[in-house]
C-alpha cells in the first residue's frame, strides 16, 4: 500500500548508473507516492557533487550494482558534510557485517532489491525523517545467507579457490598465475563472488576466507 495522498511531499536524489534501470525505479517510487519528487543522477559521486552545491533533495538513494561497488569504499568520505542529506541504499544483498560498517559511515537506510516498493517508500521516508531502516532480516539476527546473501556453499570451485586466496593475500596477477589463467578473467570472478556473498571490497572477501579457514583448505591446491 502506498503512503497516500495525505503524505508530506519529499524530493528524491536517484543515483543509478543504468538508465532504464534508474528511469523505472523512478517511476515505480512516484507510483507508490505520489508525494515524492525523483531526480536522477548518473553515478553516487556526481549525486553527492549536485548536493554539494545546492540543497535539492530531502534524501538521496544509491542502487549499488556490481559496477558501483567501489562507492561503498568512499561513501565515508561523501558523507562527511554536515548536515549529511539521508543516504538509502538498494543492494542486491549485504552482510551483516556490512551492513553494520555502513550505518556506522551514517548510512540510513538499506533495502535489498527484492523489497517491494512499498518498503522501499517507507525506508525513503524512515531515513528522511532521521531513522534508519535496515532489512528485517538484519535486525531480527538472522545468517548472512537469510540477510539476502548467498552462503559459502553458493560459490563455485574456482570461486572458492579465488577466495581462498584472497585470504592468503595474493594479488590478482598471483592469483592468476597459480589458476594459470588470465588476470582480466580473475578480476571477473572476483566481483562476481563478491556480488554473490554481499562484500564490498576484496577486503572483506579475504576476512570471510581466514574467518572460514579456508586460507588452508582444498581450494587452495591448483585445479588439474
Amino acid at each position: 500500500m502506498g503512503s497516500g495522498s495525505g503524505a508530506a511531499p519529499l524530493r528524491v536524489l536517484l543515483a543509478n548508473r543504468s538508465r532504464l534501470d534508474r528511469e523505472g525505479l523512478a517511476a515505480l517510487i512516484r507510483q507508490t507516492d505520489p508525494a515524492i519528487t525523483v531526480a536522477g543522477a548518473e553515478t553516487a559521486q556526481s549525486a553527492f557533487e549536485a548536493l554539494a552545491t545546492k540543497h535539492t533533495a530531502d534524501a538521496l538513494v544509491i542502487a549499488v550494482t556490481p559496477c558501483s561497488y567501489e562507492d561503498l569504499g568512499r561513501i565515508g568520505d561523501w558523507l562527511k558534510p554536515d548536515p549529511a542529506i539521508p543516504v538509502v541504499l538498494v543492494m542486491n544483498s549485504v552482510a551483516p557485517t556490512t551492513a553494520a560498517n555502513l550505518t556506522a559511515l551514517g548510512i540510513k537506510g538499506i533495502v535489498l532489491s527484492s523489497a517491494s516498493a512499498e518498503v522501499l517508500v517507507s525506508a525513503i521516508r524512515m531515513a528522511a525523517s532521521g531513522d534508519t531502516y535496515l532489512p528485517p532480516e538484519l535486525l531480527h539476527g538472522r545468517t548472512h545467507a537469510e540477510a539476502g546473501a548467498p552462503a559459502l556453499d553458493s560459490l563455485t570451485q574456482r570461486e572458492m579457490q579465488i577466495m581462498a586466496h584472497l585470504g592468503a593475500g595474493m594479488s590478482n596477477k598471483e592469483i592468476a598465475r597459480r589458476l594459470d589463467a588470465k588476470e582480466a578473467t580473475v578480476k571477473v570472478q572476483i566481483h562476481r563472488l563478491m556480488r554473490k556473498l554481499g562484500v564490498a571490497n576484496r577486503t572483506q572477501a579475504a576476512v570471510l576466507a581466514s574467518r572460514h579457514d579456508m586460507v588452508h583448505a582444498q581450494a587452495l591446491e591448483r585445479p588439474d
